[in-house]
């Protein structure tokens, strides 16, 4: 199981199966993640509630309801709130699934 800076266990829950998929659900949580990479995994996600900013080489994006975000393998990046809390759904695929 994986956590980022700070994780309170109840605001995240980690599903995972077989095959290494991951499936990560983020409810109203105010964690920050710092700078890291996943080597071999894409990450999509989906802002249910709040904003967030991610970080990625570099470059900010703010992230609201409703909004999908891709993050490629071996691509630094960050994760914090912009809103209290916020609500996400990720996956993780492996990059050759």
């Amino acid at each position: 199981m994986y956590g980022g800076d700070n994780v309170k266990a109840n605001q995240v829950k980690f599903y995972r199966n077989d095959n290494n998929i991951e499936l990560i659900y983020c409810e109203n949580s105010s964690i920050s993640y710092s700078t890291h990479t996943h080597i071999t995994n894409y990450t999509l996600g989906l802002v249910l509630d709040g904003k967030i900013n991610i970080e990625q080489n570099q470059q900010y994006s703010i992230y609201d309801f409703g909004d999908l975000f891709v993050i490629p393998p071996d691509i630094s990046h960050s994760i914090s709130p912009k809103s209290k809390t916020y609500s996400l759904l990720s996956i993780c695929l492996q990059k050759d699934y």
